[in-house]
């Protein structure tokens, strides 16, 4: 073999390798809820208003030669931004009359998501996310809302071109799910 020849299939051959290990984190406008009328708050309404994000514990960060992640504090902001889309999150600078907590206990990615020969597969991928959010009376007291919610999220083999770009838009749309069953969730348990 010529070394052009080794130097092409060295390139080549190296290719879904090299785009396999360059992961991006999930986003937080992504992973924020649009908040639908109904699951959003209304004046007058129950939590319109009302609460603050507390700890956000559980995510991880990207490790650039893995698979998407997502970090605390892009789930933070996610959350932030959900609440404040859906009318529940205090004005800047007041104290809402609830904190809202939450851990991610599970973030289910497809196994196969770690085969680089399926880096250019056109597979959709599905992740399943598991969230527990605790709603806790800002004055102190026990929780109005523990719970803990799941979502899957799915990306088709057409929105992005590599498995680790389909398993972050999975992520992404699985937090956004999670979020949204959460918010539908929890107005029952506020004033």
């Amino acid at each position: 073999m010529t070394l052009r020849a080794l130097t092409v299939s060295l390139i080549v051959g190296g290719l879904p390798l090299a785009l396999a290990g360059c992961s991006t984190p999930a986003t937080p406008d992504n992973m924020a809820s649009a908040a639908a009328p109904e699951i959003a708050a209304h004046p007058g309404g129950s939590g319109y208003r009302s609460m603050t994000v507390g700890d956000v514990q559980g995510g991880s960060d990207t490790n650039p030669l893995w698979l998407a992640g997502v970090s605390n504090a892009d789930f933070h902001t996610a959350l932030e931004t959900s609440l404040k889309r859906a009318s529940y999150l205090a004005e800047p600078g007041a104290r809402g009359a609830y904190v809202v907590s939450a851990r991610i206990e599970g973030l289910d990615r497809p196994t196969a998501g770690f085969d680089p020969l399926l880096v250019f597969a056109p597979l959709d991928w599905s992740v399943t996310v598991k969230i527990r959010y605790t709603v806790t009376p800002a004055a102190g007291g026990a929780p109005v809302f523990d719970e803990l919610v799941a979502a899957t999220g799915t990306a088709s083999g057409d929105t992005a071109v590599t498995t680790d770009g389909r398993v972050r838009k999975s992520e992404e749309a699985a937090v956004r799910a999670d979020i949204d069953a959460f918010l539908s969730r929890v107005r029952p348990s506020l004033r």
